[in-house]
């Protein structure tokens, strides 16, 4: 029998295989935002998402899932782990939405926890309104919700992410030493955006408070300078800075890798490598320090962070150059990594539960074969 029960309705996800990195990825929680679902689907599901299952093409085989919802409680995209998206053939999942389950529990089987892989340290959608909720929501199993200390408007929660305007950050807890889980290799990605000048070193995100701890710094100078560190105690550890364009006010997509086997650590803006300012490989750092997560504040002697910030995830693995080209692909243009949201509904079934479809109205901007 198909999964569904008495699901009837349902959405056919195309997924651009052009679009997914070389070789391939498994266990991706592949973003799809509402918007991108067909008429149908966004006319018949609920508005917290909590009644949408989403299957392999077999009808049969669920995925974990994780509906992302503002302050209000609408749902504005889900978090669907994928098995495996390839880079040489058709992608397709389904999504379906008119029957009665109720949203899973996040610790069970197809809940919002698996969603994520086990590599998956903290994912931070930054879609709350900071001024009704003093808690930034982690989604992952780890559960490192974030404290706000200052003050924000409504309007500084935005599609693209949380605007900071200097006198505000966010600190996330090492409950239990979370953050320091792996303390080897290491993958942060993040969006934001920023129009501030001068020569100013600011913090996205860190965990280093002062010379003698150890710990990871993500910053930027307003001068155009993108900046990964691994500090060791002490001492300057792993270190790449990157020239580019950071402050002209569009949304960059950054990652930061540390390998602990090369001792390199790199950054990359829009999935590029750029030109390279400066870098400094030392093998088999440990970066855990036992400290807390701060995003956006002053960390070490860095400079609050103007700007927007969202999306931000902390990886205990370097994710392969596959891993980074599909997500940014998926996250940087949603409508494109997303050839079609074709919808259906199964109108009859035989005594074996066969079921045969009938196409309904469908959302389809390219389909690549």
């Amino acid at each position: 029998m198909a999964f569904p029960q008495n699901y009837t309705k349902f959405d056919t996800v195309i997924i651009n295989h052009s679009l997914v990195g070389s070789g391939g990825v498994t266990n991706f929680d592949f973003w799809l935002p509402v918007s991108l679902m067909s008429d149908q689907a966004q006319a018949t599901m609920r508005s917290d998402g909590g009644d949408v299952r989403f299957t392999l093409n077999d009808d049969v085989t669920q995925l974990a899932t994780d509906a992302i919802c503002n302050t209000s409680g609408s749902v504005i995209g889900f978090r669907v782990n994928v098995p495996t998206l390839h880079d040489d053939q058709l992608n397709t999942i389904k999504a379906w939405y008119n029957g009665t389950d109720t949203l899973p529990a996040a610790s069970s089987t197809y809940g919002a926890f698996h969603a994520y892989d086990s590599d998956t340290i903290g994912y931070w959608p930054m879609v709350e309104d900071l001024s009704v909720s003093s808690t930034l929501q982690d989604r992952t199993v780890n559960q490192l919700h974030g404290v706000v200390a200052g003050t924000f408007a409504s309007g500084d929660t935005t599609s693209d992410g949380i605007v900071f305007d200097g006198t505000q950050e966010i600190v996330v807890p090492n409950t239990g030493g979370v953050l320091d889980a792996g303390s080897g290799d290491l993958t942060v990605e993040a969006q934001i955006k920023s129009t501030t000048s001068g020569s100013v070193y600011r913090t996205i995100a860190g965990t280093w408070p002062d010379a003698s701890i150890k710990g990871v710094l993500l910053s930027y100078t307003d001068a155009e300078t993108f900046n990964t560190e691994v500090n060791q105690t002490s001492s300057i550890g792993a270190i790449y800075f990157r020239q580019d364009t950071i402050n002209d006010g569009n949304l960059k997509y950054l990652c930061s890798t540390y390998q602990s086997s090369s001792g390199q650590a790199f950054g990359y803006v829009n999935n590029a490598t750029g030109p390279t300012h400066f870098d400094n490989d030392r093998t088999g750092l440990d970066w855990a320090s036992g400290e807390n997560l701060v995003i956006a504040g002053q960390v070490y002697n860095k400079s609050p962070f103007i700007g927007t910030i969202g999306r931000m995830r902390w990886d205990r693995i370097l994710r392969s150059a596959a891993w980074r080209t599909t997500r940014y692909n998926n996250e940087s243009n949603p409508q494109m990594f997303v050839s079609g949201c074709v919808s259906g509904e199964n109108l009859q079934s035989t005594g074996n539960n066969r079921k045969f479809p009938v196409i309904g109205s469908s959302i389809i901007r390219k389909v690549i074969l």
